[in-house]
């Protein structure tokens, strides 16, 4: 005797697993972005959203990833952001060319 469904998709039990596996894995990053760019297509925009029914610490990183995103969006670079900008590319401008008269001086050069 038969006590399930005999018309039941049995693709309906595969989204079903899918969906109970999904309750223990948490969402990468890349479907996060996804999820903020809107470009998940429809089963990954279902199964996101249905993880984070069920998943608190999924939910606050999408809020922390948008309040980082406005945050940045708000800041304004100060003179004190553009003099340690231009520290650090001059750091880099003098360790590229004492690599390149080491090399000019050996002929080669080791990878620092």
């Amino acid at each position: 005797m038969s006590t399930g469904n005999t018309d039941k998709d049995p693709i309906d039990d595969v989204l079903e697993e899918v969906l109970r596996e999904g309750k223990f894995k948490h969402i990468s990053d890349q479907r996060l972005v996804g999820l903020r760019n809107d470009t998940l297509d429809e089963i990954e925009f279902a199964l996101v959203n249905s993880h984070l029914e069920l998943c608190l610490i999924c939910e606050y990183r999408v809020q922390f990833f948008k309040e980082t995103e406005e945050a940045l969006e708000a800041y304004e670079v100060t003179e004190s952001d553009r003099e340690v900008i231009k520290r650090v590319l001059g750091r880099i401008n003098e360790r590229t060319l004492d690599w390149l008269k080491a090399k000019d001086a050996k002929g080669k050069v080791e990878e620092p």
